[in-house]
């Protein structure tokens, strides 16, 4: 199909994650521009996880992209009727393309689940909450304690390593946990839920997707652990009820922390921050727990969604458009070249399983030290499933609603528990407006 003089709109979202990921963005749309004589009507678009209202008054205006990033918003945008089954746009594409990426197309649908149209975004990138990180050179300054003993391999081990690091290593806190709202829920915590309750009771969501778990035993049992990082070990700075990701990079070069977690997404400005730093870092998983050994991640598959025309819209003129997309998509993001550098700058790891060998090969050679621990945490996911739930109302819940009711337990003002039946009050209230 030839495309030259085709043009079609694209809504990115992960641009905004880091400058490599931007360059990454930039990147795709310049060389799909030169060599198809398309063009590309990108819109840089707010990360739908704070900004969710923007797209959905958007889409309320009438005003739709023809293809955009999936995240955090596709929940929303299932129930407002305005994506695609991937069903109704996967033949855009070729039989190669086809046998890289279909077999995560039913991992993918399991985060949808609950939604009236589970099939509805194309993955291309997969991620996991979340890899811990230390630094070795404090492990080997630390009386007893070595490299080889990190990461640790049990809740009691965690706390055990973290006050040993703090109270003989160089470093002021032996750990950090997150409380801001975008990493509370975001992070390890949803794991730790996992540890107590499996992917039933331990999933954010209920399995009929009416409701959240946040008061049943092991939500609370999981909050209580975190929290007693904080309020009783005093292992986590004083910073902690606001902390985030973002920081980890900076407080490890300080030696404020001697251990944390941090997303994928991060590792570019971690790069960034402590380019000297970066052979000194170790990465491990989670740990599981003894009734579920597997549980050291919880997996996110994004891609792409393609949308319904809007009113108004030709449907036969909004299809050429998305066929041109198509070509856009499976020459950047989806070739080889494009799934490899997804790993270096786009914090993403790629599902294109035959660029694996180059993609592990090139971050050993650009010290990208994290990605051998996120493929093990990517088998892991495929293997036990446990992904996480793109409810219709979770960007609300999620980074909204329910993170200053937990906070509340951080700053001592309730307990865990109390904390955890506020964030079921809470989320209902969301849920049922």
């Amino acid at each position: 199909m030839d495309i030259e003089g085709q043009s079609f709109s694209f809504w990115s979202v992960d641009w905004s994650q880091s400058e490599a990921a931007e360059t990454y963005v930039d990147d795709t749309v310049e060389q799909f521009e030169s060599d198809s004589g398309a063009t590309v009507n990108i819109r840089k678009a707010e990360n739908p996880a704070g900004n969710q209202q923007v797209w959905v008054q958007s889409f309320e205006n009438n005003d739709y992209p023809h293809v955009f990033e999936a995240g955090a918003n596709v929940g929303t945008m299932i129930d407002m009727g305005v994506v695609k089954s991937v069903d109704d746009y996967i033949d855009f594409f070729s039989d190669e393309f086809r046998e890289q990426f279909e077999p995560w197309l039913e991992p993918s649908a399991a985060q949808f689940r609950g939604t009236e149209m589970s099939r509805t975004v194309l993955p291309m990138f997969g991620d996991a909450r979340s890899p811990m990180v230390a630094r070795r050179s404090v492990f080997e300054e630390t009386p007893g304690l070595s490299p080889d003993d990190f990461p640790p391999e049990s809740y009691d081990e965690y706390i055990e390593m973290a006050t040993t690091l703090q109270e003989d290593g160089p470093v002021d806190f032996g750990t950090l946990i997150f409380g801001a709202g975008g990493d509370i829920l975001d992070n390890m915590l949803p794991v730790m839920a996992y540890h107590e309750g499996g992917p039933i009771d331990g999933a954010i969501y209920t399995e009929d997707w009416e409701s959240v778990n946040f008061s049943n035993d092991a939500w609370k049992e999981a909050f209580t652990k975190y929290c007693e990082v904080y309020t009783e070990h005093e292992l986590s700075p004083p910073s902690t009820p606001s902390a985030e990701d973002e920081q980890v990079g900076a407080l490890l070069r300080e030696q404020r922390i001697g251990m944390a977690w941090h997303e994928l997404f991060t590792f570019p400005n971690i790069r960034d921050q402590i380019p000297d730093l970066i052979d000194d870092l170790m990465y491990g998983t989670m740990w599981g727990s003894e009734e579920y050994p597997d549980a050291i991640a919880r997996g996110n598959l994004s891609g792409f969604c393609f949308t319904t025309p809007p009113d108004g819209e030709d449907a036969e003129e909004w299809e050429q458009a998305q066929r041109a997309a198509a070509q856009y998509l499976e020459q950047t993001y989806g070739s080889v070249e494009y799934q490899v550098r997804a790993a270096q700058d786009y914090g993403r790891l790629p599902l294109r399983e035959d660029s694996w060998d180059e993609t592990e090969s090139t971050a050993e050679e650009n010290n990208n030290v994290v990605i051998p621990t996120m493929f093990e945490m990517l088998s892991t996911i495929r293997d036990t499933e446990f992904f996480g739930q793109n409810h219709p109302r979770n960007t609300a819940v999620v980074y909204t609603d329910v993170p200053p009711t937990l906070q509340e337990a951080l700053t001592g003002d309730v307990s865990p528990e109390e904390a955890m039946e506020n964030a079921q009050q809470a989320a209902e209230e969301r849920l049922s407006s």
